[in-house]
């Protein structure tokens, strides 16, 4: 593990080093096998491996911009506002659609790591560790304005990402009303996130500063990372298992219902109680969990979304593979 004597001081190398653990993240993330979750051994029918990788490399240019905001808002002294957010996310969604021809494959991934990486460089260039990545995190979100909003809502509907339904507020599908009711109420992007925080994963992490992150998939990764004795693949698909067993995952619970993102969770919950990936029967449970989810087309990808994050964080620390 790293020290904070051992994080980088510079502006410059900040920014690097934020950039590399973000990549790193994604690239980790895609390339470890999950149940229900493309792989380089599982397709779907409109996206694949290959746009999971292109997708991890194209948000390059947005999360370095946000590891440079962070440290600028330090340095400068500047208020938050000024990062905007919202158009970070934007930019990386627009990037990532330029890179690869296939679906939706990394909008609640952006929404996680380019706040992150923002307080990544508040963080490090405060010397703070991973300890002030939260505070930095609380800072930039409640200093969030209505352009972020704006921004986002256009970044959901350039991913033109499926699942998410219609709600009576903010309705981020239908654009063009979104759009103006959030201009006229002036509402903040944290507000927005509010609306939805009660049914999404995501946006709840927005409400509470990361709390699914900072208190639960973090700590579990590097448990399993260290109980592995440094086998980041294993310590991946534990932390998968261990949190969607806990947490059932909102885009299964958006398509299907709630019931059925449950009975999800219980049977991850049944791998976790038999030893999870420490005992060498389960991989043949966790297997037929994997056929489970595909032959019913229930994929937990917002549980592999906030697995990133907490990759991301593992290797800010310091964990390598």
């Amino acid at each position: 593990m790293f020290f904070q004597a051992d994080y980088p001081v510079s502006g410059g190398e900040i920014v690097e080093y934020v950039r590399k653990c973000a990549v790193l993240a994604c690239l980790l993330e895609a390339s470890m096998p999950k149940p229900g979750n493309i792989s380089p051994f599982h397709n779907s029918h409109d996206t694949r491996y290959s746009h999971f990788l292109a997708s991890s490399v194209a948000i390059d240019s947005a999360v370095t911009e946000a590891a440079i905001k962070g440290v600028e808002t330090v340095r400068n002294k500047q208020d938050p506002s000024r990062i905007k957010m919202g158009s970070l996310i934007f930019d990386a969604v627009s990037s990532t659609k330029k890179w690869h021809r296939g679906g939706n494959t990394n909008l609640g991934i952006i929404l996680l790591l380019i706040p992150l990486c923002v307080a990544s460089g508040i963080s490090l260039i405060r010397r703070e560790g991973i300890v002030g990545i939260r505070r930095g995190l609380e800072e930039v979100l409640r200093a969030t304005t209505v352009k972020d909003s704006v921004y986002v809502v256009k970044a959901i509907n350039v991913a033109s990402c499926g699942g998410l339904g219609s709600v009576p507020e903010f309705d981020v599908c239908d654009e063009e009303k979104t759009l103006w009711e959030l201009r006229e109420k002036n509402v903040s992007l944290l507000e927005l996130f509010q609306v939805s925080a009660s049914w999404d994963n995501i946006s709840q992490e927005y409400v509470s500063a990361f709390d699914i992150t900072f208190s639960y998939s973090y700590p579990v990764f590097i448990e399993a990372y260290n109980s592995s004795e440094g086998d980041v693949e294993k310590a991946i698909l534990q932390c998968f298992l261990e949190l969607l067993a806990v947490y059932p995952d909102s885009l299964i619970a958006r398509k299907f219902g709630i019931e059925v993102a449950e009975q999800v969770s219980e049977k991850a919950s049944e791998i976790v109680r038999a030893g999870g990936i420490f005992e060498p029967k389960n991989f043949q449970k966790i297997s037929k969990f994997d056929d489970y989810l595909w032959s019913n087309n229930h994929n937990p990808g917002t549980t592999a979304d906030l697995v990133t994050a907490a990759i991301y964080l593992g290797l800010v620390a310091g964990i390598r593979p």
